[in-house]
């Protein structure tokens, strides 16, 4: 046998040890693996575990987004009808306004013309103002007059009176002369 090289015997010997004994297998793996190789299988399911942790996670994120592309839609479908409704309104404000400037500038004509005729009716009333103050004195001079001439027209009427009395009282002197 040559240094280091093991006769056929040897080696059928250690081929049954390693298929018959657990432990020599397990010892030869290690000296001839090392550690990092002996967790190898290990390694490759946490690795295996991971992977579908992270297939999963995938799988969940792409019904997430599939979820809020469906919701993304319906908001920018909302956002495209609200739009069409937003321009539907603007052009229906639009046409009223077209219809309403010449409605505001008739009003504003008419209000310039009525103006025009309330300034000419405040100079009218200004006028019959001045000539009621006027007529006022008048009428305060007539009133004057008039307690004038009653008075004048009583004492007048008991001037009348007094005639009147007086006469009665004559013709009744000349009826009992006459009489008499």
């Amino acid at each position: 046998m040559a240094d280091g090289m093991m006769d056929r015997s040897e080696r059928d010997r250690f081929l049954a040890a390693l298929r018959d004994d657990e432990e020599f297998r397990a010892q030869v793996r290690r000296e001839l693996l090392g550690e990092e190789l002996l967790r190898l299988p290990q390694t490759v399911a946490d690795l295996a575990a991971t992977v579908a942790a992270l297939v999963d996670a995938v799988a969940e994120l792409h019904r997430e987004l599939a979820d809020q592309a469906r919701t993304l839609r319906s908001v920018v479908d909302a956002m495209a009808e609200t739009r069409r409704d937003l321009n539907d309104l603007i052009r229906a404000v639009h046409t009223y306004m077209q219809r309403l400037i010449p409605a505001i500038e008739a009003l504003a004509h008419q209000v310039g013309a009525l103006d025009e005729r309330l300034q000419g009716l405040n100079e009218r009333l200004q006028g019959l103002n001045e000539r009621l103050e006027g007529l006022d004195g008048r009428v305060t001079a007539v009133e004057s007059g008039l307690a004038d001439l009653r008075q004048q027209v009583e004492a007048g009427f008991t001037a009348m009176k007094a005639r009147n009395d007086q006469m009665a009282a004559d013709i009744g002197d000349l009826r009992r002369r006459l009489a008499s």
